[in-house]
């Protein structure tokens, strides 16, 4: 799940996808993917998530310990 920019945007592990316009709808009631006109805000949404996953999977710099 990724909350940012007033949306909430669920990812389900059968690759189902769910987009909330918490700003329309705050209670997140209205799965608003399919729409066309939130077309772009789901990209951004998948591409901020992916950014998010990859930057939590890489290594930690390798710190000496003097």
């Amino acid at each position: 799940m990724l909350r940012a920019e007033g949306l909430r945007y669920l990812v389900e592990s059968s690759g189902e996808e769910a987009l909330f316009d918490l700003e329309r709808d705050p209670r997140g009631y209205a799965d608003v993917a399919a729409d066309p006109s939130y077309a772009g805000r789901l990209q951004e949404a998948r591409l901020t998530l992916l950014q998010r996953l990859l930057a939590r999977e890489r290594p930690a710099p390798w710190q000496w310990p003097y």
